[in-house]
């Protein structure tokens, strides 16, 4: 059935964005209150039975304490970023400890204005995989659009605090023409965007690709996050209000959309 096809491969998804997906995709015309009928009448109506459905399924026998993470509980701040490039969030996710790989980090970065994203693992937290994914992933992906701002926490990945002293990521910002902006400490929901696109990744991929697969490298695991993640930026549709008022339906049309500082005005 195309429906609990559909619910297979992206069981965090709920009735109304399933519905929607299948129309824009031309798979299937049905209304919301329909696919929530059989998710109902399958017991799976919640997002949390989908995804053990989804880990009986593959046979595997991960458990979604793997999965858990500390999530900060806040009300989001607005972020104001007039055009693409202006302001880049970026974060230290982590993901957990796979048997025979050790501890995997995620660094993610989001642009403020379209939501574009990067993710890339590491399995060392450092100033060292900050600058290999800045010089590496965000900017060589970023391709023509310049990169005026990045927002981050105050973690020794990114400053030091010490004074006076340099830090391999400010170096490295330096060097690229980048300035630094730091969230307040203890408030990391001043990094509301890619703290979304890190709740993104985790209910959309890693939910359900660690329920289907025991992974045996980061680069296997690599490997299938850049599907994602281009899946993300170009193919899924974005649900975000800034998105929807200019008329995008992709992060990517939104970022690569030509739009300069000289064709929106700033925002106080």
């Amino acid at each position: 059935m195309v429906v609990l096809d559909f619910i297979q491969r992206f069981p965090s998804w709920g009735p109304e964005r399933i519905s929607r997906e299948l129309a824009r995709k031309g798979s299937l015309k049905i209304g919301h209150t329909a696919v929530y009928g059989i998710m109902k009448r399958r017991n799976l109506d919640t997002k949390n039975k989908r995804l053990e459905w989804v880990r009986i399924l593959s046979g595997e026998v991960i458990k979604l304490s793997d999965l858990q993470r500390d999530k900060q509980m806040s009300k989001s701040r607005h972020i104001e970023a007039p055009y693409a490039g202006y302001l880049v969030g970026i974060d230290v996710f982590y993901v957990g400890c796979l048997k025979n790989i050790g501890r995997i980090y995620q660094l993610t970065a989001c642009d403020c204005f379209s939501s574009f994203g990067w993710a890339k693992l590491y399995l060392h937290k450092s100033a060292d995989s900050a600058v290999d994914f800045l010089e590496t992933e965000l900017l060589p992906k970023a391709g023509n659009i310049v990169i005026q701002r990045l927002l981050q926490d105050n973690g020794g990945e990114f400053t030091t605090h010490f004074s006076g002293a340099n830090h391999k990521f400010k170096q490295a910002c330096e060097r690229n023409n980048i300035r630094q902006n730091f969230t307040r400490t203890k408030h990391p929901w001043t990094n509301g965007y890619t703290e979304r696109l890190n709740q993104t990744i985790l209910d959309e991929f890693y939910s359900v690709a660690l329920r289907k697969k025991i992974y045996t490298s980061v680069e296997e695991l690599q490997k299938d996050l850049d599907e994602f993640m281009y899946y993300y930026n170009f193919q899924r549709s974005h649900q975000g209000y800034k998105l929807k008022r200019n008329g995008y339906i992709t992060p990517s049309q939104a970022f690569f959309s030509g739009r300069t500082p000289l064709a929106l005005p700033l925002v106080a």
